[in-house]
């Protein structure tokens, strides 16, 4: 049993550590630091509204104690007449009903203004930081990816499709409006109500109650990250190479057609979506679904627990009803800031996976040798291209990235400017490979290639 429990352990730390250097990258290479004075001014805007939303109930629990209209009352004489108006207008209110009313509708006008400044300001930042960041994402990414040799992207096996650089870049997007947006934000509440509850509420029974609730939420998010983590990679294997496999077909249109392959292909394509669709349907609607309900329910039973205990102390009077509101209203707060969080992570976990294979085809190395100080060739030049003992190879498959098979051996061949060349021979004898190296697809094996007697290394 111990020996399983160190294995889970061990898978999900490993785990851990992925998600960590994903964020780290995003943050690092993706987001520029502009944006995070942005941010800094959008939570100011975050931390005005929710303490506001924190204070209300406690305001209001205030009111209904009357600890605060009468003071209200007697500070200000012209609430006295309004309160008169009040008891003419409907006789049956007494004078504590008008405090209390008066009070709570000064309570609420006030927290609406300042609520409302602090929300403008809050989208305008919102949308400003989108503009922003949306660019600076769609730049850098494009950076990254054209820094890449042409070799490389063309390489199917390293995962530099356009379909899958497409989703990784919405899955980033996706998740730098959750962190920015949401998780933080979501996160801050939940920390201010926890806080609220055990300080306002000095019974042992409330503090267990609300402190096993938020364990229960975050012990339980860890079982639904490692199942996620150690899932969805095989999902998104295969999900990349449908996308690819269908998005060719489409581009190749007028050849399937010519060769009557239409049927085929289709069928190929249902395969390949079965393979992806059918255990990731299972999964995220099943599997993810079952373990997020009970999650839900549990943490409903923990909040019906606090209503129902805070119920008995009213009745035993050891709690005013005035109280009770503030209870109700943080603890019905605290569940809904853990269901959002736990949305929040369900869409974390669905596209973390795309992002991690993004991540792992953008760190891919060059794939040519790239000079510091590049030889520049003005347009119009005549160029002579050498060969000299020019070995080249295929790129190496994935699975055995140690064994390039080599396709031209000892080349040699001069072409000057004027001169017109023909490259025959059969499939697979090396003619687009030789090309490629021309054109640098990739580097050499040995030999070199020269233009105008420069290696082509030094452009």
């Amino acid at each position: 049993m111990f020996s399983r429990i160190r294995s889970f352990l061990g898978e999900y730390l490993k785990c851990l550590s992925d998600m960590k250097g994903m964020i780290q990258w995003v943050r690092r290479d993706l987001v520029p630091d502009e944006a995070y004075s942005i941010v800094k001014k959008l939570w100011i805007c975050v931390f005005i509204t929710q303490i506001i939303d924190l204070v209300l109930p406690l305001c209001i629990a205030m009111v209904q104690n009357g600890s605060v209209s009468n003071r209200l009352v007697s500070g200000y004489g012209f609430l006295n007449d309004l309160v008169l108006k009040m008891q003419a207008y409907c006789p049956t209110l007494d004078p504590g009903s008008c405090y209390i009313i008066i009070g709570i509708t000064l309570h609420l006008f006030l927290a609406a203004v300042l609520y409302n400044i602090s929300a403008y300001y809050r989208f305008k930042l919102s949308e400003k930081m989108l503009y922003f960041n949306m660019w600076e994402l769609s730049n850098r990414v494009s950076h990254m990816f054209y820094s890449k040799s042409i070799g490389t992207i063309d390489n199917e096996e390293n995962g530099l499709s356009e379909a899958g650089l497409r989703k990784g870049y919405d899955r980033i997007e996706r998740v730098q409006n959750i962190v920015i947006f949401q998780l933080f934000e979501c996160l801050f509440k939940t920390s201010l109500i926890i806080g609220a509850l055990i300080l306002f509420y000095h019974y042992w029974q409330i503090r267990i109650v609300v402190l096993a609730m938020t364990i229960t939420h975050f012990g339980w998010g860890v079982c639904l990250n490692y199942l996620s983590a150690t899932t969805c990679e095989i999902f998104e294997e295969a999900w990349r190479y449908f996308n690819r496999y269908r998005d060719e077909r489409w581009q190749q249109a007028k050849m399937v057609k010519i060769n009557n392959k239409v049927s085929e292909e289709i069928a190929v394509m249902k395969k390949n979506y079965d393979v992806a669709g059918i255990p990731d349907c299972k999964f995220w609607g099943t599997d993810y679904n079952l373990h997020t309900r009970f999650r839900v329910a549990v943490i409903h039973i923990f909040l019906a627990m606090i209503f129902a205990y805070g119920a008995y102390l009213a009745k035993i009077d050891v709690l005013t009803v005035g109280m009770l509101y503030p209870l109700f209203w943080w603890s019905s707060q605290l569940s809904g800031y853990l269901w959002q969080l736990a949305d929040i992570e369900n869409n974390f976990n669905k596209n973390a996976p795309s992002i991690l294979l993004m991540k792992k085809s953008l760190d891919l190395p060059v794939g040519i040798k790239i000079s510091a100080d590049p030889i520049k060739i003005k347009k119009g030049t005549p160029m002579t291209i050498e060969f000299i003992n020019a070995t080249c190879s295929y790129p190496p498959d994935k699975d055995s990235p140690d064994k390039a098979p080599v396709v031209l051996k000892n080349i040699n061949l001069k072409v000057c400017p004027g001169d017109k060349v023909g490259i025959v021979g059969p499939s697979g004898i090396g003619k687009s490979t030789l090309i490629a190296a021309a054109l640098r697809f990739h580097d050499l094996i040995e030999g070199k290639i020269l233009i105008n007697g420069i290696n082509i290394e030094e452009y």
